[in-house]
């Protein structure tokens, strides 16, 4: 009689951990969803030079904190373009290097690094 209740406690247990896993998956592919709703938003607002609202679009889909480090490195990269063409050099430089740590093979993301350090040797000189 023993073995009857210890077997049906590890049928509950067990039961409750292939739930949580379960749970588990469908929580990191409902992250990813809302990252990439953001991210679309996001661009969205850029395409229509609405730059603070797209920032805070892909800041959204930051703070999703997906488990893909390609999406993540896109919202870092985006959200630093957009920094740029507000003037905020500083915010898009710690993005393109938050950017770079996600994938470093991201050529949208050296190139706009680049260009950002062009445009603030620029402003240094003209002050």
């Amino acid at each position: 009689m023993m073995r009857l209740i210890y077997d049906c406690e590890f049928c509950w247990i067990s039961n409750g951990c292939l739930k949580a896993l379960k749970y588990d998956q469908s929580e990191k592919e409902d992250r990813l969803e809302k990252a990439e709703w953001s991210k679309e938003e996001g661009n969205k607002h850029f395409r229509f030079k609405k730059y603070r609202w797209a920032i805070d679009c892909y800041t959204n889909g930051i703070k999703e904190m997906s488990s893909d480090r390609n999406i993540n490195s896109i919202l870092f990269g985006n959200r630093a373009a957009a920094n740029v063409h507000l003037g905020n050099l500083r915010s898009a430089a710690r993005d393109c290097v938050f950017a770079r740590r996600f994938d470093p093979t991201n050529l949208k993301v050296s190139v706009l690094c680049n260009q950002k350090h062009a445009l603030r040797n620029s402003f240094t000189d003209k002050f």
